[in-house]
């Protein structure tokens, strides 16, 4: 299954981290959201986001988790700055987190 940012899971997530995934904190964090990348595991989902590095220059990709709770981890910061590399690591997470279809 392909997500968009209009699926009902990610408007779970949004509405319960409303602060996380406003406007004005991704902008500030030069974040951005791979909506596509959702990926439901046994205990929630996991995806991709982008951030700036600390100079503001290069993006890089990172791994989070959103548990039952709706509460966002951290699994994998800015780990790479190669979008096909963060899905293998993305893929590698929900391997060892039990992948759901």
């Amino acid at each position: 299954m392909t997500y968009s940012k209009e699926s009902a899971e990610w408007l779970l997530i949004r509405a319960n981290n409303a602060k996380w995934f406003s406007k004005e904190a991704m902008r500030y964090f030069g974040s951005r959201v791979y909506w596509n990348t959702l990926t439901p595991v046994e205990d929630g989902w996991l995806f991709i986001s982008s951030e700036k590095d600390y100079l503001g220059i290069e993006t890089r990709f990172s791994i989070r988790k959103v548990d039952k709770a709706f509460d966002i981890d951290t699994l994998e910061w800015q780990a790479t700055p190669n979008f096909k590399i963060a899905k293998d690591i993305l893929k590698r997470y929900a391997a060892t987190e039990k992948a759901v279809a």
